[in-house]
Order: structure tokens, then C-alpha cells, then sequence
């Protein structure tokens, strides 16, 4: 997260089925955050994890996945900033 208000969407995608660890941190923040996993595209029906990362703290997301494209989105929560 490069401002205070932005948002960052990261795309990849899933050739075959199999299980997937994605962790973020942001060490030396006291700011939180939120992350959240899309299949397909983002809205909020196609919303299948989230969770947050108070104070930066590192957090995993961990599941097993189906082929498909898949978008991972990290949202500052309040006036978070990380870089």
C-alpha cells in the first residue's frame, strides 16, 4: 500500500487444484489491515476468504483451491499505510 487510502489487488491464477498459503505482514506498523480472496472477480458474491492483520501482524490465509483465477485484495483499515 503505497497511500493512505489505496487498495491493493493482486491476480493469479490457479492451473491445477491444490492447497495454497498466502501470508502477509507489514512489520513496524502499528496499522491495521484487511485481506480478502476473490474468485473470478472482485465483488462481494465472489468474496470466498478475509481476514485482518492487526497491527501488522503477519496472517495466513491457508485453503485448498479449485482452478480458476483468483484475485487477493489488502486494504488499509482506517489511515493504514504500508510500503
Amino acid at each position: 500500500l503505497s497511500t493512505l487510502t489505496d487498495a491493493d489487488i493482486y491476480l493469479f491464477q490457479v492451473a491445477s487444484p491444490r492447497y495454497l498459503k498466502l501470508t502477509f505482514s507489514c512489520p513496524g506498523t502499528d496499522k491495521d489491515f484487511h485481506l480478502s480472496l476473490y474468485k473470478e472477480k472482485e465483488s462481494d458474491d465472489s468474496r470466498i476468504n478475509g481476514m485482518d492483520s492487526l497491527s501488522g501482524e503477519e496472517v495466513s490465509i491457508n485453503m485448498g483451491l479449485s482452478i480458476g483465477r483468483y484475485y487477493l485484495k489488502v486494504a488499509g483499515k482506517e489511515t493504514a499505510k504500508c510500503s
